[in-house]
């Protein structure tokens, strides 16, 4: 079995970000002319972005406050398969049998490992809402609703990804060569 922590210091940043944006967005709200330029010569815009910072970064603040308390979130991976515990998306189990591939993607210059499913559709359907969304959204970009990063871990990625291919060699249903292909996006 193998576990990798969160990294406390990369969400709490990341909190201290999303504070920024808040703050930005009641700006914005509270005083939208004084934001007018002459990229966005109308008021009424600059307090519609300034309302959608505020709700988005409030939504992203309590989702990672939440991981942040949370003593359970660890990325997980063991003989059945991985769990990811740690992500605000939280992925449902992922089993050894449904993995068909692994494939490591660079999305905007974050490495991410891509884990091709039998059947996708089941691992979407235990979602709902937003983070149903997400997964979708993933599986029509990236051909697969999971797509998993060590951000939040307090690990590297060669070490997240050298933990995953040796243990899909070991436990996967050996259908699939364990090798990760680089692909950008």
């Amino acid at each position: 079995m193998i576990y990798f922590k969160k990294n406390y210091i990369k969400l709490i940043l990341i909190i201290l970000v999303l504070f920024v944006i808040l703050l930005l967005g009641i700006a914005f709200v509270l005083n939208p002319n004084k934001y007018v330029t002459v990229g966005t010569r109308n008021g009424i815009i600059i307090f519609v972005i300034g309302l959608v910072a505020i709700l988005f970064s409030m939504f992203l603040i309590i989702l990672f406050f939440m991981k942040l308390l949370d003593r359970k979130s660890i990325f997980l991976i063991n003989n059945e398969g991985i769990y990811d515990g740690v992500s605000i998306l939280n992925y449902p189990f992922i089993k050894w049998q449904d993995v068909i591939g692994i494939e490591e993607y660079d999305i905007k210059n974050i490495p991410h490992l891509k884990i091709s499913l039998k059947n996708p559709t089941i691992y979407i359907n235990k979602k709902s809402g937003f983070l149903k969304w997400v997964l979708n959204y993933n599986y029509n970009t990236y051909q697969s609703p999971i797509v998993l990063n060590s951000t939040y871990l307090s690990c590297s990625f060669n070490d997240f990804k050298k933990a995953i291919l040796e243990s899909y060699a070991k436990y996967g249903d050996g259908l699939s060569p364990c090798s990760a292909k680089f692909v950008t996006s």
